[in-house]
């Protein structure tokens, strides 16, 4: 990522080869991509006692033709506003039939959050929608931290989701994580 200039600044990464699941013995269940690149912007501006900003990213790369499935083709745009402690942001997601196996797919995301933080603990808020062809996703989430110590920090989030599949039937459920982290 480059040093901001003037508000802006940006990243590329490239990755000549991506597998995962190399060695199944049904290619279709490989992913293998050659020549990954993903492109990121960012501009932010202090406006007044706010901070406000924006950033968009585009990835794309070869998926190889043993697996059938599609190119890596995906692209995204998002704000951020924030004012001391309260961050507020929200983005968009296109990622179409990207790497998928079917074609058609073309799956979108549109998300939002809101936080509180501080240097001593922080709480977020955050709401999801994907919608693809055949099913739509939808994500509640509750986090936050607490730092016990300043080499002691411990963590917890709650996620909701609720995904429905056209003549499948609707999936939903919890999740949730806690951690400690130790830093050294």
């Amino acid at each position: 990522l480059s040093p901001p200039v003037g508000g802006l600044r940006g990243g590329v990464s490239w990755s000549p080869k991506v597998r995962r699941n190399a060695t199944a013995v049904n290619s279709r269940e490989r992913i293998e991509v050659d020549n990954a690149f993903e492109f990121g912007l960012q501009y932010q501006q202090p406006v007044g006692d706010w901070i406000l900003g924006a950033s968009g990213g585009y990835a794309v790369g070869e998926a190889d033709p043993i697996t059938t499935r599609a190119d890596l083709n995906s692209w995204s745009v998002g704000a951020e506003a924030r004012k001391g402690p309260l961050r507020i942001g929200g983005a968009y997601v296109d990622r179409g039939d990207s790497n998928r196996l079917d074609r058609g797919f073309d799956q979108w995301e549109v998300n939002g959050g809101v936080g509180w933080v501080t240097p001593e603990w922080g709480v977020a808020g955050s709401v999801a929608y994907t919608k693809a062809s055949d099913r739509d996703n939808r994500l509640f989430g509750l986090g936050g931290f607490y730092q016990l110590h300043p080499n002691i920090q411990v963590r917890a989030d709650v996620v909701q989701f609720r995904e429905e599949q056209l003549l499948i039937g609707v999936n939903d459920g919890v999740a949730a994580v806690m951690e400690i982290v130790f830093t050294i």
